[in-house]
């Protein structure tokens, strides 16, 4: 398995000037790659949270970027409890890793740093303990803004407000809505032996002490892929419980990818997922993943025991 000593990526790391306790209840796990006007507003959006600051710590995790993520960071260093991790560019899985290994909260929320979050997100992912092995799946919502970098302002001052535009407009992604449907619920999983598909990186919970058992995410999974799901497989089988937990919102600002990516990404993650994982339904997850397969009849073949 390709997990490492978690954090062990980590080429420089430092203390920011915002107070932060010596043992914060939640650590906040921000991965971000060239995205530094999406991460603004992500930023902004953690100013208007509840709990207060001083009950958790976020580490931003800058993978290698280019562009002003760096001046967008230092923009917030009075008014956030942020610690900064930057790393040569190793992938989402290594960034994830980097920033829970210097992690102090017992629990970790992973929060990609485009997804702009809701007044309660912290609240909610925050409720509940991190001395069980549970898996807090929080509301993910999309939206694509076309002319994004000419309404930044106008974002701003929306999640200043509280996020009233984003809630309307946002919508869950389709595989999203379908697991809540079908699979995931606030009292757990309808089928536990398939939870792992709930398992979503850009916005989930659960105790450090889970994370740690299991060696975080595998760094193998370099590209864009399945490495949640690889994590979620073997946070399962050591006898995690996935739920959702509605009012954990944050909303993804979705951007257009490079032609070919999210194929690529499929197809190499599908190769690792094999030889990790002989027994996980690799066939079928890709047919998800395409739109070739719905997820009720994913888990209709699953409950049948038909190969997938």
């Amino acid at each position: 398995m390709g997990t490492a000593a978690i954090g062990s990526a980590v080429t420089s790391w430092s203390y920011e000037p915002c107070t932060i306790m010596s043992t914060p209840s939640l650590s906040v796990v921000m991965p971000t790659f060239n995205q530094a006007s999406r991460l603004a507003l992500t930023l902004s959006s953690l100013t208007r949270q509840d709990p207060p600051p001083a009950e958790w710590e976020l580490i931003v995790v800058d993978d290698g970027s280019q562009d002003q993520t760096q001046a967008v960071v230092e923009g917030y260093l009075e008014r956030l409890p942020i610690r900064v991790v930057q790393q040569d560019q190793a992938g989402r899985a290594a960034a994830r890793n980097a920033g829970a290994g210097r992690a102090v909260g017992r629990t970790l929320v992973f929060c990609d740093g485009d997804r702009i979050c809701g007044p309660s997100f912290l609240a909610a992912h925050s409720r509940f303990p991190a001395n069980a092995a549970l898996i807090n799946l929080g509301e993910i919502r999309e939206v694509y803004i076309a002319d994004f970098d000419d309404r930044v302002q106008e974002l701003l001052m929306d999640v200043l407000a509280g996020c009233p535009w984003l809630a309307q407009r946002a919508r869950r992604p389709h595989f999203v809505a379908e697991l809540y449907r079908h699979l995931i619920g606030p009292e757990g999983s309808r089928d536990p032996s398939l939870a792992w598909l709930g398992f979503l990186s850009g916005n989930v919970s659960m105790p450090r002490s889970v994370f740690e058992l299991v060696g975080g995410f595998d760094e193998d999974f370099v590209d864009w892929g399945f490495e949640h799901f690889e994590l979620g497989y073997r946070l399962v089988n050591v006898g995690a419980v996935v739920r959702h937990v509605p009012d954990a919102v944050n909303f993804h600002v979705a951007h257009r990818r490079e032609p070919g990516l999210y194929e690529a990404g499929i197809e190499s993650s599908a190769a690792l997922l094999r030889r990790k994982h002989p027994r996980m339904p690799v066939a079928g997850l890709v047919a998800l993943s395409r739109g070739e397969l719905s997820l009720e009849a994913f888990l209709a073949n699953a409950s049948a025991g038909l190969p997938q």
